[in-house]
């Protein structure tokens, strides 16, 4: 027989290990594996020395990256171990699966999409599908049952990954899988036939090396293994199902990728429990590995800040062979965990997360050499984070930089293109830890196997990361038909320190500004481009031209001001309450006297105007009060005003909330203002009262719970004094005679 199939597991060690004793052992002159032919030019890299799994295939159509598929390698993958003994043996070695260039080409032809977990949702890219995620059953959990066992990991790791007789567990496997496709009943059409379609085309690959080689090895998913010695299929029914298949270009590379994604809890079908395990068995021997890894988990519970003694492991291992000595076996994850509990966490199981995260899944990153084909732009990003000594991980890790240190502003200018072309990799972390300061910025670094999808989606503007950024930033300026849309894009252009950018959005803002009418527009843009002022100094650019963009947008703010205030209902009202509060805050941090002079002006007319929406009258006169433009007595002039008994109880509730927000420590000193109010709330009627306590209680929520305590304290002081002062009306009917006698009042 000059066709040898060796039936594997995906990311199995144990399958690993047996694969290549079994290749050692047949010394085949051929290599096929199942895998995507588009990356066959690929495969030499495998032996790189650079190259340091886990890492991924990316094929993915140049036109739509999003369109993309990953084949996932660990360093204990069979078939990666697979390829490399064929590259160091120096014998040929392909791919074999039905191409990427068809099966992509498939879906977008198909009424109906496969049912497995390549087809993504929108936004996401593809994952490689394994046999075992595309099968309406699980073969493994299958074979388990009828062993009497309802685990299937656990069984397939007992009898299969810890097997010691290569040869002899291939040829069980076969016969297994045999067995269970006598069974199989197809439950989905369209999922057969691309079932169909790569088992034929793997068959014809085989064809063609058994013609020009005496020993060929296959390693191939085991379910594949029957199909692939299907005597009813013949060349001439392969030929006819493979007639007429779709195409679309395609392009691959290898991509770094993750542990964690490739655990079966980051939903990969073909995905394993614990990567991180199965790495530390595959480099460590397999009489050290217990040891070692409760060494590991020791060391990581001391970096955490917990006890964890040489002693404690000692007793750790020991309680780990007496349990595996009792269930009759080798000992295994779980009799360690059980030990890592007991003892190195002296009972508790909350170190098990930090354990499960950090080693048994792990979150490894691999690295890829230099000369993998990538776009431009990945190369350009690889020299500067190089260049800028920045790590790149897997694990987060939180970074400080100081804008006056030259590298520090050129890592921050990096993080900030990055971001303007979605890729990720740096996250703003302002929240998380306290401000020093405008010199200072905070950043989360993540890398993720999906920027380097976003990396290719980004070549299309630039070769390199500052060329695709200013191209990215010009073409969303021109685009945008919207200020709002544009001034958030400004201060990102100026972060970036892209000054041709600037002056193109600018220019864009310009041109926005002078036809637009909207009220609500220029109030929303306007914050943004004072918040873009302040890093000018800080990022030694030319922010100045950004400032009679900002004069010109509040200029015209104030005169459509008043008009966007009347006849409007509470929906609107509120919508441009928020509007004007951020506006206010912008151009007090702006500190522009003639602005801010133009904008109270703008203000006054609000807070003295009788037809203006209560709400933002009320809001205008507690902006000009706070800002000295308007003194107690004219304020409880106007809250006087609003409390009339001409207008209605909820005029005045309204008035109430938009001067009253943020102002209880006011409330609570001005006894005249204090008194307005009590008195207005005294003087409504039940029924009157009842009708506007929702919106009394909306505005006194807004303040804190001091305030709202204190606020109680003097109300119900009030009341007490209230009752002090209560005449007795009986005693003075005594003295009233004497007081007419002598007032002379009959």
């Amino acid at each position: 027989m000059s066709v040898h199939l060796f039936g594997i597991r995906h990311h199995g060690i144990g399958s690993a290990r047996s694969l290549v004793a079994a290749l050692e052992a047949l010394q085949p002159d051929c290599l096929l594996v199942e895998g995507p032919p588009d990356a066959d030019e690929l495969i030499p890299l495998i032996a790189h020395e650079d190259m340091q799994p886990p890492v991924s295939l990316l094929i993915y159509d140049p036109e739509q990256p999003k369109r993309a598929v990953w084949y996932p390698f660990a360093v204990f993958s069979p078939e990666w171990q697979a390829i490399r003994y064929a590259l160091a043996a120096g014998i040929p070695v392909r791919f074999m699966d039905l191409p990427q260039k068809h099966r992509l080409a498939l879906e977008s032809v198909q009424d109906e999409s496969p049912i497995d977990l390549e087809t993504p949702s929108e936004g996401e890219t593809e994952t490689l599908a394994a046999p075992e995620e595309i099968l309406p059953f699980d073969p493994v959990g299958q074979l388990a049952a009828a062993a009497g066992e309802a685990d299937g990991e656990s069984w397939w790791g007992r009898v299969v990954e810890e097997s010691h007789n290569p040869v002899e567990i291939f040829e069980a496997i076969h016969e297994a899988m045999t067995a269970l496709r006598a069974e199989y009943v197809p439950t989905n059409a369209v999922m057969q036939r691309n079932e169909d379609l790569r088992e034929a085309w793997m068959r014809t690959t085989i064809r063609v090396a058994e013609k020009q080689h005496e020993r060929v090895a296959v390693v191939c998913g085991a379910w594949h293994t029957p199909a692939l010695t299907e005597r009813k299929a013949t060349k001439s029914s392969d030929t006819a199902l493979l007639k007429g298949l779709p195409s679309t270009k395609m392009a691959a590379t290898f991509a770094p990728w993750t542990y964690s994604r490739l655990a079966m809890s980051s939903g990969y079908g073909a995905g394993i429990v614990s990567p991180g395990w199965y790495h530390h068995l595959w480099e460590t021997p397999p009489t050290d590995a217990p040891a070692r890894w409760l060494g590991r988990v020791a060391s990581l519970l001391r970096e955490e800040g917990m006890l964890a003694s040489t002693a404690q492991v000692i007793d750790g291992l020991r309680l780990a062979q007496m349990l595996a000595g009792i269930r009759g076996r080798h000992i295994s994850l779980e009799e360690l965990n059980e030990a890592s509990v007991a003892v190195l966490s002296a009972g508790r199981s909350e170190q098990m997360n930090l354990i499960r995260t950090r080693l048994i899944v792990s979150n490894r990153l691999g690295v890829v050499p230099a000369e993998t084909p990538s776009v431009p732009i990945r190369r350009d990003l690889t020299t500067l984070q190089k260049k800028l000594r920045l790590t790149v991980s897997a694990d987060p890790i939180n970074l400080d930089l100081d804008l006056r240190q030259p590298n520090d502003l050129a890592r921050s200018q990096l993080f900030h293109r990055l971001n303007l072309l979605n890729i990720e990799w740096a996250v703003s972390n302002h929240g998380g830890v306290r401000s020093k300061g405008t010199f200072h910025e905070f950043w989360t670094l993540t890398w993720l196997p999906e920027e380097d999808i976003r990396l290719i989606e980004a070549s299309i503007w630039g070769n390199t990361v500052e060329s695709a950024a200013v191209a990215f930033a010009q073409h969303y300026a021109n685009e945008a038909q919207q200020l709002h849309k544009v001034t958030p894009l400004l201060k990102q252009a100026i972060l970036s320190a892209l000054p041709v950018a600037v002056d193109a959005i600018v220019q864009r803002l310009y041109n926005l500004a002078s036809v637009t009418h909207d009220i609500n527009q220029l109030m929303e843009a306007a914050p943004p481009l004072v918040e873009t002022l302040r890093y000018g100094d800080v990022r030694q650019t030319d922010a100045g031209l950004i400032a009679p963009v900002l004069e010109s947008l509040v200029v015209r703010t104030c005169i459509g001001l008043y008009a966007a205030t009347v006849n409007i209902d509470d929906d609107a009202a509120r919508a441009l309450y928020e509007r004007i509060i951020s506006l206010n805050s912008a151009l007090q941090l702006a500190q522009d006297e003639a602005l801010l002079a133009r904008w109270h002006e703008a203000l006054a007319g609000l807070a003295e105007s009788v037809v203006t929406h209560p709400l933002l009258a009320g809001a205008a006169n507690r902006l000009l009060f706070r800002v000295q433009q308007l003194d107690a007595g004219d304020a409880a002039h106007r809250m006087h005003r609003a409390f009339s008994v001409g207008n209605a109880p909820q005029y005045g509730a309204n008035w109430l909330e938009g001067f009253l927000t943020g102002m209880e420590h006011t409330l609570l000193r001005d006894e005249t203002l204090f008194g307005l109010i009590d008195e207005w709330v005294v003087q409504l009627s039940g029924e009157q009262f009842d009708d506007i306590l929702p919106l009394l209680r909306r505005t006194f929520s807004t303040f804190d719970k001091p305030a709202r305590r204190n606020l109680a304290e003097r109300i119900v002081r009030g009341a007490h004094e209230t009752e002090a002062e209560q005449i007795d009306a009986a005693r003075a009917e005594r003295v009233l005679p004497l007081l007419r006698q002598i007032l002379g009042v009959s």
